[in-house]
């Protein structure tokens, strides 16, 4: 085989067919192995059809995401559009290639092979570099939660600087299998894998050598192991809270969840088994993960704000009032879930003060003597008592931080602004 993709007179040069290969034969041969045209046909309208529909699911949860005000308060929100973003492109570009393909039933050009390669690498490294930054926050949080440590999340700005850094970087690695085109010592070209799609791929040992020791771990390796280090971490050492408290929590760990599922085997079958294994597989294993924008898509739905969201946008003519009520200011008083939602919830005996005072000050505005605001008084100090234990605490001893029945021991004061004990000496 050639060290990487060459044109003929009708597209991008099949050199070797699947029933041709034979016992000289090597891994690389068994890599760029095409199908009959049938089969390449088949593969291409698979591909069109279950990407259009992840398009639409990504767009409709993209564009939810992004007109709703109170969702973008949300620093993770803004990761998520992050996330989509790659998976997006990805698809849409993937919808065009195979298109393109479809038409020539071979892949159409070199060009395109550089183009495909690109948005590919550009999509996997981003979307792996940016799931490790998540990790990173939810590990952090975490811990502060168990050492009553006050977790400030990252701010909006903050968050679109890691990831366009992120954007940037994972563009910088995707290019290099397109130094190959013209630079002949460049140890990594691209080429097209079983005559379907486009990607790096390794044409010699000293070729293999750089990919899975360089090139794979900088876009996929090293945050994986990261983000398994993480998860080892936080089951080691319990940091998850009680079930009831970790709905919002598990929807991020959902996510990572199904991009290394769908993602792992998916490069598995490609980069290694393919070597061995006919182009079904390799064909699986790319479907497979083209799947992954979709199924992640779906899951960002459970979050509470985001099925908010999306739910204005299919009624948006209505005007629903969003109930979701987002203020990313966490306290170590906050369940972890309500740090995601951007939730601040108010506790039950800050319910029940509000409550008191709001019928104590109706009762003092309605009294017109002294007797009236004394009798007021008595009976706060009779009312019930906050949810936290402290059984013989009025609502304003609780507010005003006093003991109990020191209330009942201040005086009333009189038309002139003085105690009654005041006056009477």
């Amino acid at each position: 085989m050639s060290m990487k993709a060459q044109n003929d007179e009708f597209g991008v040069k099949i050199e070797i067919r699947e029933w041709e290969l034979n016992g000289t034969s090597t891994v690389y041969d068994n890599q760029v192995a095409a199908p009959s045209d049938d089969s390449l046909r088949i593969q291409w309208i698979l591909f069109i059809s279950m990407l259009s529909l992840a398009v639409i699911l990504m767009v409709f949860v993209f564009v939810a995401i992004l007109r709703d005000k109170k969702c973008r308060r949300n620093p993770f929100n803004i990761y998520i559009l992050f996330l989509l973003a790659p998976d997006i492109n990805f698809s849409a570009s993937c919808i065009a290639s195979c298109g393109l393909n479809l038409h020539k039933v071979r892949y159409f050009s070199v060009d395109g092979c550089v183009f495909q390669s690109l948005y590919c690498m550009f999509a996997i490294t981003s979307s792996t570099w940016i799931n490790a930054i998540v990790v990173y926050q939810l590990h952090r949080m975490l811990k502060c939660s168990r050492n009553a440590i006050r977790y400030h999340p990252p701010t909006r700005e903050m968050v679109i600087k890691q990831c366009l850094i992120v954007y940037a970087f994972a563009l910088f690695v995707a290019s290099w299998s397109n130094w190959g085109v013209s630079e002949t010592w460049w140890p990594i070209r691209n080429n097209v894998y079983s005559g379907v799609f486009c990607l790096p791929m390794p044409y010699d040992f000293r070729s293999t050598l750089f990919f899975y020791l360089l090139y794979a771990p900088l876009v996929f390796f090293l945050p994986l192991f990261y983000i398994c280090y993480v998860v080892f971490d936080i089951a080691k050492n319990k940091l998850l809270p009680h079930r009831e408290q970790r709905k919002t929590l598990m929807i991020f760990f959902r996510l990572l969840l199904v991009y290394f599922v769908m993602w792992v085997p998916a490069l598995f079958l490609t980069f290694v088994a393919g070597n061995w294994l006919s182009w079904q597989y390799v064909t699986f294993g790319a479907m497979w993960a083209h799947l992954q924008g979709a199924v992640s898509a779906g899951t960002c739905i459970q979050k509470p704000d985001i099925q908010v969201a999306c739910n204005n946008l299919v009624f948006c003519c209505t005007r629903k009032k969003d109930q979701a009520v987002l203020e990313p200011i966490p306290t170590t008083l906050e369940k972890p879930a309500q740090v995601f939602l951007g939730i601040k919830e108010k506790s039950a005996s800050l319910n029940l003060i509000d409550e008191e005072q709001q019928k104590d000050d109706d009762s003092i505005r309605d009294s017109d003597s002294d007797d009236a605001l004394t009798n007021s008084y008595e009976s706060r100090g009779s009312s019930s008592c906050c949810s936290s234990g402290t059984v013989n605490k009025s609502a304003y001893e609780i507010a005003l931080g006093l003991e109990a029945g020191e209330l009942h021991s201040i005086p009333p004061f009189s038309e002139s602004g003085t105690s009654n004990g005041a006056n009477e000496s």
